[in-house]
């Protein structure tokens, strides 16, 4: 991490001074090394991450990874990020649900089960149960494209549910759909089941 933290801005001076733009995947990446890079006491390295992640969601709110690394951030700050990190927090999993559904319209799904919504919405999240109908059309050789897609909007919504919103039970019902899409022993699966 501290060698990483020594290239990555000598990056971004050379892409600036030849004119460079940097995409979402390098700054998210400097940001995410940025937050590695912090620990307890030192909440500089911490507060520059929540910067960037700030910008990119100026860009996208509904930007899942840039959430993910907020709420992270802003709990590593503490206590003056307290309020912020709890309401991230049901971003993040806002934002997941969100691009599940998306994919889920592309599916030809419409109605509750597939309407979204914006991301700083405070209601109760209505998680879909029963997806099984999902994965009856993705067997379907006109969705092959959106089947790994879906898979992993499925997972990362799982593993939100789980890891940010310490759901374990409502993460566990949405493993027999990720099983029978990825397989038992994907590293993906099992590694979320575990957690679970």
């Amino acid at each position: 991490v501290a060698e990483a933290l020594q290239f990555y801005p000598l990056t971004v001076k050379l892409a600036l001074s030849t004119g460079v733009p940097l995409n979402r995947e390098f700054i998210l990446a400097y940001a995410t090394e940025l937050y590695m890079g912090g620990h307890a006491g030192q909440t500089q390295l911490f507060v520059e991450s929540k910067s960037i992640a700030d910008n990119l969601l100026k860009q996208d709110s509904g930007d899942v990874e840039a959430l993910l690394l907020q709420w992270y951030a802003q709990r590593a700050i503490g206590e003056a990020e307290k309020e912020n990190a709890a309401r991230t927090q049901g971003q993040v999993v806002n934002a997941a649900l969100n691009r599940l559904l998306n994919i889920r319209q592309q599916l030809g799904v419409t109605g509750p089960g597939a309407t979204t919504r914006p991301v700083d919405n405070t209601d109760p999240l209505a998680v879909p149960t029963d997806l099984s109908d999902d994965v009856n059309k993705l067997q379907d050789p006109r969705y092959g494209e959106i089947r790994l897609p879906y898979a992993q909007a499925l997972a990362d919504l799982t593993w939100y549910l789980v890891h940010v919103d310490n759901k374990a039970a409502e993460a566990a019902r949405h493993l027999p759909i990720l099983k029978s899409i990825l397989g038992d022993t994907n590293p993906l699966v099992v590694r979320i089941e575990g957690f679970v």
